[in-house]
């Protein structure tokens, strides 16, 4: 099947987040590129969807009906546009599109970032002639694809990828109500650099040795402080912010350990939303644990706003990042690792044109590896050689 004659049915099963992200990326730009689109997603996540893709036709699946009647209005949305091509991110919305598509095209399962592959049982429609279905597996980079060839199920790997659009110019303020400058451009002499830190929500505390590290740069500014100066604000506009983003329960325990370190007033927090996320104004780096599907995309979007990444070099997510290049790797079993990482906070506060350097790297290696275009040609690669495999085994 050649491009131009893609149909694309999205069927998502999963809430608004940086998985199902990945399908709208694709449903935009195949959209972009003048292709029929409609998607099907849960009634909580459908809105999110038409904001993403306007004028897109959205079905909205109860969750309380039937898969009987799921796979009855997919059949409808599917047959308005005679799609054949279904890119789904969950095993029911596969079945569903299965019998939705019949024997006029394929699906496509994205898993998530370490997700574990289904049961072999998923190659038994094909062997049956049936609609054929791959898997998508996502990669952080242009190495080979990392998974058992024992197994006979279809898999090809596509790249994980982001949108990547012009640095917005506005951002936070300090709490004095003072505009601070674009990510990735803080001038720390002019204005109050920002850490930005994204825990991990299933083991907040793996974010500690950012508090701490941050905590020896903030002690150290505040020691060389003028003493009048220090009297009338214990943290300067010049001084180090921390800025964690994640919900109240993830954040909580690092701000009792900032409060510990007697850095509480230089920790701000915010919810990290679903559908990505703007970077504070004068960020000099983002220090991500998150991990999966969520950390990828944290790490992307630091880089593709031009702000160096700090990651521990044991992160599934190392690969994103080029040590001293594109962003710092740390070694957290180092024994002066809380020492190593303040050390690299202090130097990308103080040099400009270093911070600014690695900034551009990032944002060059996002752009030539995670881009949406790179992604939608190779599911759309991946659907040919699948409908070419399947034609094969007829």
């Amino acid at each position: 099947m050649s491009t131009s004659r893609v149909r694309l049915l999205v069927a998502s099963g999963r809430r608004w987040d940086a998985a199902a992200l990945q399908l709208a990326l694709v449903a935009e730009e195949a959209l972009a590129r003048g292709l029929p689109v409609v998607v099907a997603a849960p009634e909580i996540a459908a809105p999110a969807w038409r904001a993403a893709l306007p004028g897109v036709a959205v079905r909205a699946l109860t969750h309380s009906t039937s898969v009987r009647a799921h796979r009855a209005e997919v059949r409808a949305l599917a047959e308005s546009i005679r799609a054949n091509v279904a890119l789904v991110d969950d095993e029911l919305m596969r079945n569903v599109c299965l019998r939705a598509l019949g024997d006029r095209g394929c699906v496509l399962q994205r898993l998530g970032l370490g997700e574990e592959a289904p049961a072999e049982s998923f190659v038994r429609r094909l062997a049956a002639r049936r609609t054929p279905a791959g898997l998508l597996i996502p990669q952080l980079s242009d190495g080979p694809l990392d998974r058992d060839t024992s197994r006979r199920t279809p898999a090809f790997p596509v790249p994980f990828a982001i949108g990547v659009h012009d640095v917005p110019t506005n951002g936070l303020t300090t709490p004095e109500g003072e505009q601070l400058a674009a990510p990735g451009d803080a001038a720390p002499g002019d204005a109050a650099p920002v850490l930005l830190v994204i825990p991990d929500p299933g083991n907040p505390m793996s974010a500690l040795p950012a508090i701490r590290a941050a905590a020896h740069v903030v002690r150290r500014q505040t020691a060389q402080q003028d003493a009048s100066e220090a009297a009338h604000s214990p943290f300067s506009r010049r001084t180090l912010r921390i800025h964690l983003l994640g919900a109240p329960a993830v954040t909580q325990g690092l701000r009792v350990q900032a409060a510990a370190l007697r850095i509480a007033n230089a920790v701000t927090t915010e919810p990290l939303p679903a559908d990505g996320f703007h970077l504070p104004a004068g960020c000099v780096a983002a220090w991500v644990t998150a991990s999966g599907d969520e950390g990828a995309h944290a790490v992307l979007t630091a880089m593709s706003h031009r702000v160096p990444v700090l990651l521990d070099a044991n992160s599934a997510l190392a690969p994103i990042v080029t040590h001293a290049v594109t962003g710092v790797l740390l070694h957290s079993d180092d024994p002066l690792a809380d020492a190593i990482a303040a050390g690299w906070i202090a130097r990308l506060m103080a040099h400009d044109d270093e911070r600014r350097s690695m900034g551009a790297a990032g944002r060059a290696r996002a752009q030539r590896l995670h881009g949406v275009a790179r992604l939608t040609d190779a599911v759309f690669a991946a659907s040919e050689r699948l409908a070419g495999m399947a034609r094969r085994a007829a």
